[in-house]
């Protein structure tokens, strides 16, 4: 099962209520039951840390939300699909004209397009809320800098900052030959730092976020799961663990579940 490696699961924070709008004439209900039918599927085999709590939302939330994330692992999978680089800004002019006939009320046939063309939101709108939800999508986007470093150097494709390498004396060619050294560690030590001092921060305003919003933040347990792991392998991105994908499935969702009962994130 091939899974998008570094999908950005970066933080989308809805200052939305979904609800479903009524099918248009050249869209059938059952067009939309399909559509969304596809979306959940594709996000549970390609983004499913993210289908795992997005299960605890209510049902207009959460067909919202999968519809968002089909359309982020849509896009993931260009650069994987596509062999040739020069098919590339094509593919992607593709996506954007398809979603500017969204906003035309004319969708493309397209289950993704589809989905998205039914999600209408309404605002919430909270101070802290914001702060937090911005702490945690740096700490979520950084996260998964480092979850693709591995996947990435295989390409020979480094996105590691280039000044704390250098100060390490980290070269390229010895993060793309899959060289784990300690210099490196103390590299990835320095980014997931400050990958996890957003994580605390967007956690110690747990209290001053809205309950009915608690759940949204939820991708902070994936988060917080890959940190502590990386630190337990002493910040190695090479070591077997973080390779195999440095926590269990099941444990994930065990975690997601108390959190989501507890109101915490």
């Amino acid at each position: 099962m091939q899974r998008v490696p570094l999908l950005q699961q970066s933080f989308v924070r809805f200052t939305t209520s979904p609800s479903v709008r009524q099918a248009s004439s050249s869209t059938s209900q059952q067009d939309i039951k399909s559509a969304f039918s596809y979306c959940s599927e594709q996000v549970r085999t390609y983004d499913y840390e993210n289908y795992v709590w997005t299960l605890q939302l209510k049902q207009e939330l959460r067909a919202a939300l999968i519809a968002i994330r089909c359309f982020n692992v849509e896009t993931g999978l260009i650069g994987e699909n596509i062999k040739e680089t020069g098919l590339l800004p094509i593919r992607m002019q593709w996506w954007r004209d398809a979603v500017n006939s969204v906003f035309r009320d004319k969708p493309v046939k397209h289950p993704v397009i589809q989905a998205l063309a039914q999600a209408e939101a309404a605002d919430i709108k909270d101070t802290d809320l914001d702060h937090a939800s911005s702490h945690l999508g740096k700490a979520i986007g950084i996260t998964q800098l480092l979850r693709g470093t591995v996947y990435h150097a295989q390409r020979r494709r480094v996105y590691l900052p280039t000044d704390l390498m250098s100060r390490e004396g980290v070269t390229h060619d010895q993060l793309t030959r899959g060289e784990p050294s300690a210099e490196l560690n103390n590299v990835v030590y320095e980014v997931a730092s400050t990958a996890k001092a957003h994580l605390d921060e967007a956690r110690a305003m747990s209290a001053k976020v809205p309950k009915d919003a608690k759940a949204l933040m939820l991708p902070a347990v994936a988060c917080g799961l890959y940190l502590d792991a990386l630190q337990d392998n002493a910040f190695d991105v090479f070591s077997q663990q973080m390779l195999k994908g440095a926590f269990s499935p099941f444990w994930h969702q065990l975690q997601v579940k108390r959190h989501y009962l507890l109101g915490s994130y």
